[in-house]
């Protein structure tokens, strides 16, 4: 589905790219206030430390090699890339506690490792983004010039996580099985054949790593390590670039939409809002206006951006009048992570002086959505909406009308948005100049 406006973080990124992709007809503002600005663009910062564009060892499926995951209780699969395979010589485990990496193991003349991980955030995207979530890792150690592994025999020594299978307070079991076949080039070469089986029971899961003399990456632990160091210091210099970015994003957007409203511009706002059974509030409008040819979205976005501090249900291509409505409550100053985004969206058929009634006329529209900040949050929707929106004059490209709106929520709470409101009606045209500034902000 074409969105009308995105945010920054909404273009993906692609295995092969270095900079974000934005293809939009227009553009919204990102940070509606200096506090969400600033915690957006952490997040955001972390978000790219976290899942880069390529870690250091990528393997896509293929013939050789091919990493299945199966759907929960189910036949149903899926290959998905590594995101690691490493053999890796003269090398131990020093903890087989959590999540392998350098400090976890050592140099060992004795032994030898395979290192397999598939690590959620650093998948590229695909069609097997659905089945994703859940990281999963598996490393064994054994004796050096090994050429023949039973995985049954190896259960309690090898490091295993599956976090596909790890739900709630569930403990499962996971138990490894299958024969691996290692034949060593005199290149140096190390040629896996065989297939890896990991079952866990409660709930049930299924995985299959499959070689096919397939050439693994091959180095030793001073190798790894040295691998290690490289990705993160290319990382971190990537990461610096994307917080920069963010931030010129934010500064052009926040230019933009202030040049357009604020209540200096359009004093005749006075929103108050109430949640029934809390206390109301100024509904304190930011980046908000009217466009035409436009519609509502069938679903809310799947950006964290947009969910956390700008449109949740957002503006698609179509035939009516959208009014879009935003306020970031800041919340009570002494309590952390109070704040909540609001997000409505009203779709009219037309723009006059009249009133429109929303629970009788089926060609009017409103969906609120919003998010309280915390480690609970998630979106929550209204169901239902009843009242009425009175437009009460036009003029100069200026709406000013009034609302009584009651709308009952996914969350089973009441809200209520009264009071008189003053908006401008907005071209498409500024907002595709400030989609290409943005692209040009990319470019740069």
């Amino acid at each position: 589905m074409e969105r009308l406006i995105i945010n920054f973080g909404r273009g993906r990124k692609t295995p092969d790219s270095n900079n974000v992709n934005y293809v939009s007809t227009f553009t919204q503002l990102l940070c509606p206030s200096k506090t969400i600005r600033m915690k957006l663009s952490i997040l955001i910062l972390a978000i790219a430390i976290f899942a880069g564009e390529l870690t250091n060892a990528q393997i896509y499926p293929s013939d050789s090699i091919r990493f299945i995951r199966y759907s929960k209780d189910s036949e149903k699969k899926i290959s998905i890339p590594l995101t690691a395979l490493f053999y890796l010589r003269h090398t131990s485990f020093k903890s087989r506690a959590g999540w392998v990496s350098e400090r976890s193991l050592q140099a060992d003349s004795l032994k030898d490792l395979i290192l397999i991980e598939m690590n959620s955030t650093d998948v590229p995207p695909g069609v097997w983004g659905d089945y994703t979530p859940g990281s999963f890792l598996l490393a064994f150690e054994f004796g050096k010039g090994t050429k023949e592994i039973r995985l049954d025999s190896m259960n309690e020594k090898m490091n295993l996580l599956n976090n596909y299978a790890t739900s709630g307070e569930n403990n499962p079991i996971n138990i490894a099985t299958g024969l691996l076949k290692l034949e060593t080039k005199p290149s140096g070469q190390v040629v896996m054949n065989g297939t890896i089986k990991i079952d866990s029971k409660k709930p049930v899961t299924k995985h299959e790593i499959i070689f096919n003399n397939a050439v693994v990456p091959t180095t030793d632990y001073k190798g790894y390590v040295k691998s290690e160091k490289e990705y993160w210091a290319s990382q971190q210099e990537h990461d610096k670039k994307m917080f920069d970015l963010t931030d010129r994003i934010a500064k052009a957007e926040t230019e933009f939409y202030d040049s357009l409203f604020t209540y200096k511009l359009f004093p005749d706002n006075q929103l108050k809002a109430n949640m029934k059974g809390s206390k109301p509030f100024d509904f304190i409008l930011d980046r908000s206006y009217i466009v035409k040819g436009a519609d509502i979205s069938e679903a809310p976005s799947e950006n964290l951006m947009d969910l956390l501090g700008s449109n949740i249900y957002y503006p698609i291509p179509g035939n009516c009048v959208i009014m879009n409505l935003h306020c970031f409550f800041e919340g009570e100053k002494n309590i952390i992570d109070d704040e909540t985004n609001y997000s409505l969206l009203l779709a009219l058929p037309d723009l006059v002086m009249k009133d429109y009634v929303l629970n009788k006329n089926k060609n009017v529209k409103a969906k609120l959505a919003y998010w309280h900040y915390g480690p609970t949050g998630h979106v929550i929707e209204s169901k239902s909406v009843a009242g009425k929106m009175t437009i009460t004059k036009i003029e100069n490209k200026t709406v000013w009308g009034s609302l009584n709106l009651e709308f009952k929520s996914t969350d089973k709470r009441i809200f209520n948005l009264t009071g008189v409101f003053q908006l401008p009606v907005i071209e498409k045209e500024a907002f595709n100049k400030l989609g290409q500034k943005i692209k040009n902000i990319t470019k740069e």
